[in-house]
């Protein structure tokens, strides 16, 4: 399986997907050439979607934060899975604006399931500077127990 396989998450979901939204910021010096495939988060971007499968791939030393949640009782009928591909150039559009999708959808009612953050273990980064990002990133994200995220911006 190559890196990039192994640095993928898939966030399992309905057989279709059903719609996917991502921030509209692009990074400098990415290249947008093909489009995005159905679910898919690019470097440096968020995406929600409502039951479908939502994914990113090519995480090296990059971050991911995915999100899950349920609406009880067949409430509001939004997204309920979050994904951020967080980039070390520009993470903090793409960390923001995953924060504020939830509490938009915490505010329809959503009850987050799970969060998962993903980042290189000390020691296997390139160099220090990854392992700098890593923490920075991290200790700025809390959620508390009324399940609000906090991200303290500089």
């Amino acid at each position: 399986m190559s890196d990039q396989g192994l640095c993928s998450v898939r966030m399992a979901a309905a057989a279709h997907m059903q719609g996917n939204k991502s921030d509209e910021e692009s990074i400098d010096g990415s290249s947008d050439e093909e489009a995005p495939q159905p679910g898919e988060v690019r470097m440096g971007k968020f995406g929600t979607s409502k039951g479908a499968r939502i994914y990113t791939t090519g995480l090296a030393t990059c971050i991911r934060v995915a999100v899950t949640g349920r609406y009880p009782n067949g409430g509001f009928n939004g997204d309920d899975r979050f994904l951020a591909h967080i980039a070390e150039s520009k993470h903090k559009a793409a960390l923001q604006g995953l924060i504020d999708a939830l509490e938009r959808a915490k505010g329809n009612g959503l009850q987050v399931l799970e969060v998962v953050v993903v980042i290189l273990a000390d020691g296997d980064s390139p160099d220090s500077e990854q392992d700098e990002f890593n923490s920075e990133v991290i200790n700025k994200i809390s959620v508390e127990a009324n399940k609000r995220i906090n991200y303290a911006a500089e």
